[in-house]
């Protein structure tokens, strides 16, 4: 059942710029779902769009199959604490400690039970020893955890994340990812998180889409996606950290790693069908525990080495894919 659902969803800034266009996404309840893009792509645009803090010129959104805003239509309020939202800079009050900060919004509902429940979340969030602590008493994670725990108090079917995590250190920003995944398998809350970091979407996303000026270029599952981007920009963003060597004009195999291969393979056939293997190309990456990415060896001139090898790959069934370079 789809969570969030965007359809055509266009939008110009007032000098007529189409910051977002004819943007069709579909995120289904229980996701992690990464939205990934460079500065100025238009991703935070879109998740200000989901939230209603942007209008836009055409297009719907819808939440649990019901119309929650159009170009014509804004968000109503009883939609408000069902979609949470998390900042890069926090949003808290300095002159409010943690305990009155996440009790902020349980307030302007009217909620009898907001000092427990604002104590639960926080309880939940592991600051139990900062209840009464000012933000600036608190770190950078431990203020993006009181953030959190003022979304979680609302009791929210959705989080949308812009930029979460990119002002923190990275052991911090494993920390406020691993923070996120838990709530999301043990609440099962909807996650739409928008960031310009491949890792941070590695790390829990189980679909990302890539926006590249206002578009979506590519979407789907985070594996299908990393292991064969076709957009350039995707290309720049998932092997950001790629390693080229010259290709000649000869045959190459490429052997593609999609989560399923627990051995070292190019070793392994070096050594079983005793045969040299010239790695022209290598760019992988781990992603919860499990190899993706691609290498590419030199096909061996002779047609016996050759056909030894893919034979052996097909045998240990990797996929692989003959390639000739003009």
């Amino acid at each position: 059942m789809s969570t969030i659902r965007i359809q055509n969803l266009s939008k110009r800034f007032e000098d007529n710029h189409l910051v977002l266009d004819k943007i069709n996404l579909n995120i289904e309840k229980g996701d992690v779902y990464g939205i990934l893009g460079l500065s100025g792509a238009g991703k935070s645009t879109l998740v200000r769009c989901i939230n209603g803090l942007e209008t836009f010129d055409e297009g719907e959104i819808y939440f649990n199959d019901e119309l929650l805003c159009s170009s014509t239509k804004k968000i109503d309020h009883s939609y408000r604490r069902r979609i949470g939202m998390i900042f890069q800079n926090f949003n808290l009050l300095q002159q409010k400690n943690v305990l009155q900060n996440v009790a902020l919004g349980l307030k302007f509902a009217h909620d009898a039970d907001m000092i427990q429940k604002a104590k639960e979340a926080i309880i939940r969030v592991g600051l139990q020893d900062k209840m009464y602590a000012y933000p600036s008493q608190l770190s950078g994670g431990q203020q993006q955890r009181v953030a959190i725990a003022r979304t979680l108090a609302l009791n929210p079917e959705v989080i949308l994340s812009d930029e979460a995590t990119s002002a923190l250190d990275p052991d911090t920003t494993n920390s406020i990812l691993d923070l996120l995944s838990e709530l999301n398998k043990d609440y099962g809350i909807t996650i739409v998180m928008i960031s310009h970091q491949m890792n941070a979407i590695e790390r829990i996303c189980n679909k990302v889409a890539i926006i590249s000026d206002g578009t979506i270029v590519e979407d789907g599952p985070l594996q299908e996606v990393f292991l064969n981007p076709k957009a350039d920009v995707a290309k720049q963003l998932i092997y950001s950290s790629h390693i080229h060597t010259q290709m000649s004009d000869e045959q190459s195999i490429r052997i593609l790693f999609d989560g399923n291969l627990d051995e070292p393979i190019i070793a392994n056939i070096v050594k079983d069908c005793d045969v040299l293997v010239s790695i022209l190309y290598a760019d992988t990456k781990i992603v919860k525990g499990k190899v993706y990415g691609q290498v590419l060896i030199k096909d061996p001139e002779s047609s016996i080495e050759s056909d030894k090898v893919k034979q052996y790959l097909t045998a240990k069934n990797v996929k692989f894919e003959e390639v000739k370079h003009a």
